[in-house]
């Protein structure tokens, strides 16, 4: 079928159950190495225009971003933050040696390490960087202009974000199924982009509903290739005041991919359900409660009582430039205090400022299973972030099954806790 006429999909939760893992129906398959996509965008015939490297990060710890006041935002975007901010975001972190060349970590995690989001900005002139449209380059560290032009967005703006997803760079390993995974990614990159603009003390508002025609246009995207699924607008400040900052030198990178041997295959249900997506309403039903829609009852509901922060030494930059996806649980209890940080920085995260259409959030049910936290008896439970509360709907755990359920990946039975969206 052919790209441009993807197969019609109604909604999200026809989406999901169409694409659902069952045991009996999975049918399995070798990746095709040789014609793996690349997880970098470049543009051979544009101009780049590089960012600072020995760039300044803020002295902020990554307890302080989780656990402090929001920013009332006094910072100022320039060229300088700009950089530590998109490499906070998505910046190459570190690389390794593989069979199929060299592999490059980023900020932001990943599904299978695929990394399928792509970084746009839409930028008012600064100092050495003309006004236009650009593509960040997070392998060479630099933006490479697209279009260069006035910013078309309020003035009260000083510039705009987007975030895009490449759809075949996911697809190419799990297929229909990709679009839960872009979706995961650029969720990850999103919270990055923001944690960034806060620890730099900078107002921003994130926005997941938009114009998707008249923005990929303006990015000169292949709508049948990407799609754009989020924007962070940055207010402007005439105050260039910040956290106190600590210098750091960004390592330069270098990526070789060899050309794929045929055509990329095309996935019409992953561009079915973005395209679905195009034609928002803002009119939406009222919020019903996670008990309702999800059909179970919880028997009683327990306060979250916040627990004392003590100081942590590790930067948020730190922090990120060390993150990894290591899959090596141990059997050791989560300590309960920890816990109780844990269902505060997901509540944290409901209960920002600065995203848009909040109305949108009660859409988002999550729960999870305890399996070995201290004081907390094993079982299911619901967080409701509004009453900053949970509540067991059942107890009893079983790790093993678990793993089972998750494709047996023994590994995850070791897990202190497991978190359900």
């Amino acid at each position: 079928m052919s790209p441009s006429n993807p197969p019609a999909v109604l909604n999200s939760g026809e989406y999901h159950h169409q694409t659902g893992y069952s045991r009996n129906q999975m049918t399995g398959g070798n990746l095709d190495w040789a014609n793996q996509p690349s997880p970098v965008k470049t543009y051979p015939h544009a101009e780049a225009v590089p960012l600072a490297r020995n760039i300044l990060f803020p002295e902020v710890s990554l307890w302080e971003l989780g656990f402090g006041e929001e920013q009332t935002g006094h910072g100022k975007i320039s060229p300088g933050n700009l950089s530590a901010i998109l490499y906070l975001a998505y910046g190459v972190t570190a690389s390794r040696k593989s069979p199929g060349g060299e592999f490059f970590y980023r900020s932001a995690p990943s599904a299978g390490a695929l990394y399928p989001a792509e970084i746009y900005s839409d930028l008012k002139e600064m100092e050495g960087i003309p006004s236009g449209v650009y593509h960040y380059d997070s392998l060479r560290h630099s933006l490479t202009s697209i279009r260069i032009n006035a910013p078309q967005f309020e003035e009260r703006m000083e510039s705009v974000l987007y975030i895009s997803g490449i759809f075949i760079r996911s697809a190419w390993k799990y297929r229909n199924r990709a679009y839960r995974y872009i979706l995961l990614d650029c969720g990850h990159l999103l919270e990055n982009l923001l944690l960034a603009f806060d620890a730099f003390s900078i107002i921003c508002t994130a926005g997941l509903a938009f114009n998707d025609r008249w923005i990929e246009n303006r990015l000169e995207l292949d709508e049948t290739r990407e799609g754009v699924l989020a924007f962070v607008r940055i207010s402007k400040s005439e105050n260039s005041a910040g956290r106190n900052p600590y210098r750091f030198e960004i390592p330069s990178s270098e990526f070789k991919k060899p050309i794929p041997l045929r055509p990329e295959i095309t996935y019409p249900m992953v561009l079915g359900i973005h395209r679905a997506g195009y034609d928002w309403s803002p009119d939406i039903h009222p919020p019903v409660s996670m008990e309702e829609t999800i059909g179970v009852s919880v028997s009683r509901w327990e306060k979250i009582r916040i627990s004392d922060k003590t100081a942590d030494p590790l930067s948020f930059s730190e922090a990120v430039r060390q993150r990894r996806s290591r899959r090596n649980f141990i059997s050791r209890s989560l300590a309960h205090d920890r816990f109780l940080d844990l269902l505060e920085i997901v509540i944290r995260t409901w209960r920002r400022k600065n995203i848009d259409e909040k109305r949108w959030i009660s859409s988002i049910c999550t729960g999870f299973i305890v399996n070995s936290v201290e004081g907390v008896s094993p079982g299911f439970y619901l967080l409701d972030p509004v009453q900053n509360a949970f509540g067991p709907v059942f107890g009893g755990s079983d790790s093993k099954k678990i793993a089972s359920i998750c494709l047996d990946q023994e590994w995850l039975s070791n897990a202190s806790i497991y978190i359900l969206l």
